[in-house]
């Protein structure tokens, strides 16, 4: 599906756009189905290696580790759903603003750009490298 050309040469995207005969809801559930999807792909490489830690520090039966673990991931994945059903309507209603205000729209890759480069800037600082040093350390310390 293509998206929908912008003023200032961009293409918005039509997940956030409700297709003909689909209710609201309908394409709610779309765009969650979606995000579930794209987060259990993104997120389980290095859930994984959580889980997995997770499992070695628990000391209780077998069976008993494997369903902790499993309601962990589980729960891990239910946050980003939830993160996701809250971005939806703030989405949708961003797309509205950008189709009936040219200015808006014009200003959404400028801000785009601008997300991505703070956010790759947070990469190389040492609040993000303290904060993984925390996470790398072994259980317990």
């Amino acid at each position: 599906m293509r998206g929908m050309p912008m003023p200032g040469g961009w293409t918005m995207s039509m997940m956030w756009m409700r297709m003909p005969g689909r209710t609201s809801l309908d394409a709610a559930a779309s765009f969650i189905g979606m995000w579930v999807v794209m987060m259990v792909a993104m997120m389980l490489p290095s859930l994984a290696t959580m889980l997995w830690r997770y499992r070695q520090t628990v000391t209780t039966s077998k069976t008993r580790n494997a369903l902790l673990t499993l309601i962990v991931g589980v729960g891990y994945f239910f946050a980003w759903t939830l993160l996701g059903i809250a971005i939806y309507p703030l989405g949708v209603g961003l797309a509205a603003i950008e189709m009936k205000q040219a200015v808006v729209a014009r200003a959404i890759p400028f801000a785009a750009a601008a997300i991505v480069l703070v956010a790759g800037a947070i990469q190389f600082t040492s609040f993000k490298t303290r904060h993984l040093g925390c996470c790398r350390a072994a259980p317990g310390t």
